[in-house]
């Protein structure tokens, strides 16, 4: 099963675009589109971006990897990096961390991460 041709259409569709005009929105020839749609030709890589940007979709979620059509990393914000550096006092002063030095950014960054979205759920 190709996900790409199923999901390409599905979103010219939903755009209310003509495969010619997808076709020119992203430099192709009249039945370019048609031949990624009917399995018939396989997407480069170039291409699959170029698509990406014109649906604001990710690749992922053209190539049917993920059901998200948007992989989105959101920007930490002040109120929320402070209260992730005093919850994370707390768990030092209780001995829950021993040292924050050893925490990767990485982690942190995902710690911020989940105390947005659990923040937003809860308002």
């Amino acid at each position: 099963m190709n996900r790409f041709a199923d999901r390409l259409k599905m979103l010219r569709i939903e755009n209310g675009w003509t495969g010619e005009e997808l076709a020119a929105k992203v430099g192709l020839g009249k039945s370019g589109i048609s031949s990624y749609e009917s399995r018939q030709r396989a997407c480069s890589h170039d291409l699959l971006i170029e698509f990406s940007k014109v649906f604001d979709v990710s690749v992922d979620y053209l190539l049917g990897a993920s059901d998200y059509r948007h992989v989105k990393e959101e920007p930490i914000d002040e109120s929320t990096e402070g209260f992730t550096v005093k919850l994370v006092k707390q768990l030092i002063e209780n001995d829950v961390i021993k040292n924050a030095d050893r925490i990767p950014a990485e982690i942190t960054k995902m710690i911020i991460i989940a105390l947005k979205s659990d923040l937003k759920k809860r308002t």
